[in-house]
């Protein structure tokens, strides 16, 4: 059945907007040809450079004479196998990114494979440096006149030869930024420091027994038929153990590649049939979450604005492919989506690399809080760092006036309400996941202190919580009581006192906070009861075009199918304020969680559209307010299809919630600690089985 929805092309192409996309979860490759060559730009998920920016790991192209590569030139990108295939009558190309190891293995057979060469092109020869506005290096942005004390220039990178079959490229950070930002930040004074990007290196190895090495070129052999290339690609904390490990990878077993990519498509599907449309429904959902696997096995997440698949030139230098958009930190309201697609998709063992980041920085996110604050807890920014730290022009350069803690820009200056997500988000995926190892040392831990945070910053001595000041999302930047955080303290604390052997100093934390909890805060508009974004709003300017309210219905489900007030959460929905679709925007997803069949699915084809028209992968969605390839974009389209199609409430499960019943589907996806597999067919009873015993009540809606 996946086959059926590969990626095929022919043609030639213009640009790297015009490329496919491949990856193993932590190196990546867009690939795309002209007529003098196929062009390869190399990515890796852990490739950050002094200044924090995820940069491209190297440029290769494979150069033929003219005529060899032409338009009859074929592209298909095999799913089953991760494989991309490229041919013509002149020429077969074979290329993957290995699923267990870092390299990617390209093959080439036909009667011009003796004229292949090799080529790396390094656009980033020379130290650069980037202006004041550059938006890639956003965490540094000034004014044109603001002297930040930082010198924003990147590093070069060095072409070299080894031995006589083969060359490379690397990339070292002299320096960084890590030391600056805590400095900046008043934070210097840290006593567990660990800058992990000075020093760091990047970059690969091509090798060949069929060619000949020269300078920045491999050149195949005269007289071979065929040829075999390895490019093996790592990241280290410093020059020496690169060099040492890099000639030290195993060979690529093409076999145990294919079964990897098997067991993927088997794991979790989603097959739509009935017309066209449905079809390439379809096709979008397989290759958004082919993208997720081929990015989402790294040491960091995947970045929401291009992955590390964004393929669009710098607007400062046409020839430097590093630029993105909002740049290289993590936006937690962002990269979320992404993951709570892999949660409902099944996807567990991608969702780790997004937990590890807070995880590993829940020290710095506790002392930062008693340093701020003067109060236990952890609390994390909406942009973020490898080391948990603002960025650094959010955080602000004119500080004269403000105290410690809060930040120049209002946006996310009251915004503490990430941690409350990710903790709802670790919860659900310790019980799917069945991590019960995960669910005590780290998860739970992780819930104390972000509990903490919230009930010794807006505890009103012996009243109750009021969260005051605080915003409702980026939207109502200074309000009390905000309904997202209500929602998520809600939702979180609910979770741990149905859970079973939790620590008693968290059990007994929650049921003070369930005590002094305001209620989600609820008026009327045209007769209807519905949420409202905050209880009180102090500064009246609307400032993003969010609906906070709608935080009940997704991510935190206070109002969803099964529950008796769920015509409070349609209401709201009905009533919502902004209605834009695409993007970050999430009222697909919602819109299934509330069981609007019409609403659901005008937001499934409005993101399966919305590919870009400068590109031929469908799944090159956007850029939207974001960048290319949009993340939030394919993680919406997932999140609302999969909960169209199966809901758990409790003891009920719910079959075709918010599913269009015109259209015929197949799947098996993940329902609490199970799976279910599922046919419908139009007009006919739903045919269901689970992978375990099960049992809940089943409701087919």
């Amino acid at each position: 059945m996946i086959s059926k929805y590969d990626f095929k092309y022919k043609g030639l192409m213009k640009s790297a907007m015009q490329s496919i996309p491949l990856g193993n979860g932590d190196l990546g490759a867009n690939i795309w040809a002209d007529e003098n060559s196929v062009s390869i730009l190399l990515s890796k998920t852990d490739a950050f450079s002094r200044l924090h920016r995820l940069l491209k790991t190297g440029y290769i192209r494979l150069k033929f004479p003219k005529g060899v590569l032409n338009e009859n030139l074929c592209f298909h990108l095999v799913l089953n196998e991760g494989i991309l295939k490229i041919h013509n009558k002149n020429i077969r190309i074979q290329i993957y990114a290995d699923a267990f190891l870092p390299v990617y293995q390209i093959e080439v057979d036909g009667k011009f494979a003796d004229k292949l060469c090799l080529e790396i092109v390094n656009y980033r020869a020379h130290p650069e440096r980037l202006a004041h506005d550059d938006r890639s290096n956003y965490p540094l942005n000034c004014e044109a006149d603001e002297d930040i004390g930082f010198d924003c220039t990147e590093d070069n990178d060095i072409v070299f030869t080894q031995e006589k079959s083969a060359i490379g490229q690397m990339h070292k950070n002299t320096t960084s930024l890590y030391n600056f930002s805590l400095q900046h930040q008043h934070l210097a004074d840290y006593p567990n420091k660990s800058d992990v990007l000075t020093g760091l290196t990047f970059g690969f190895l091509a090798a060949s027994n069929d060619m000949c090495a020269d300078t920045n070129t491999l050149t195949a052999k005269q007289g071979v038929k065929s040829l075999s290339i390895s490019i093996h690609s790592l990241t280290c904390a410093n020059a020496e153990e690169w060099m040492k490990k890099i000639n030290q990878i195993p060979e690529s077993d093409i076999d145990r590649h294919k079964a990897y990519w098997r067991s993927v498509w088997e794991k979790s599907y989603v097959y739509i049939s009935g017309n066209k449309k449905a079809e390439n429904i379809t096709q979008g959902y397989i290759l958004q979450r082919y993208m997720n696997i081929c990015a989402g096995k790294g040491r960091f997440p995947v970045k929401f604005n291009g992955s590390i698949f964004s393929c669009q030139p710098s607007p400062h230098n046409s020839e430097n492919y590093d630029y993105r958009l909002w740049g290289s930190y993590y936006w937690f309201q962002n990269t979320r989506l992404i993951y709570w697609g892999m949660l409902f998709s099944g996807d567990y063992d991608l969702m780790l690399p997004f937990f590890r980041l807070y995880l590993d920085n829940l020290d710095f996110a506790k002392y930062r809080t008693e340093k701020y604050f003067g109060h236990s807890g952890a609390f994390y920014p909406e942009t973020l760092s490898l080391f948990a730290a603002y960025a650094d022009a959010n955080y602000g350069w004119n500080r004269s006036h403000l105290a410690d803690g809060t930040t120049l820009n209002t946006y996310i200056r009251y915004y503490y309400c990430s941690g409350l997500e990710l903790a709802f988000m670790m919860l659900l995926y310790c019980r799917n996941a069945q991590d019960f190892d995960f669910l005590q040392n780290e998860c739970l831990p992780f819930v104390k202190e972000i509990l903490l945070f919230f009930y010794e910053h807006y505890k009103q001595n012996d009243g109750p919580i009021c969260f005051k000041p605080t915003s409702s999302l980026e939207t109502w930047q200074n309000c009390i009581n905000d309904t997202p955080n209500i929602a998520g303290m809600r939702a979180v604390c609910d979770f741990v006192l149905h859970m079973e052997q939790v620590p008693k100093n968290l059990m007994l934390l929650c049921k003070k906070i369930e005590a002094s909890l305001p209620s989600v805060p609820v008026g009327r508009k045209h007769l209807c009861k519905t949420v409202l974004p905050f209880e009180k709003n102090i500064e009246k300017v609307k400032r993003n075009c969010e609906n906070p309210e709608l935080y009940t219905v997704f991510p935190y489900a206070l109002y969803k199918i099964g529950n008796p007030d769920l015509k409070i959460g349609v209401s709201t929905f009905k009533m919502r304020a902004e209605r834009a679709s695409c993007g970050w925007q999430q009222h697909g997803v919602q819109a299934a969680f509330l069981g609007l069949r019409k609403s659901a699915y005008k937001e499934i084809v409005k993101n399966s559209e919305n590919t870009n028209k400068g590109c031929i992968f469908p799944a090159f969605y956007g850029p939207n307010y974001d960048w290319l390839p949009d993340q939030d974009n394919g993680a919406n389209l997932m999140m609302t299809i999969t909960k169209s199609l199966v809901q758990e409430n409790g003891e009920k499960i719910f079959l075709l919630p918010a599913w269009n019943k015109k259209l015929d589907v197949s799947f098996r996806l993940p329902v609490g600690n199970n799976f279910i597999n599922v046919t419908y067919q139009k007009g006919k009873k739903p045919k269901y089985s689970f992978d375990k015993p099960e049992h809940r009540e089943i409701i087919i809606l």
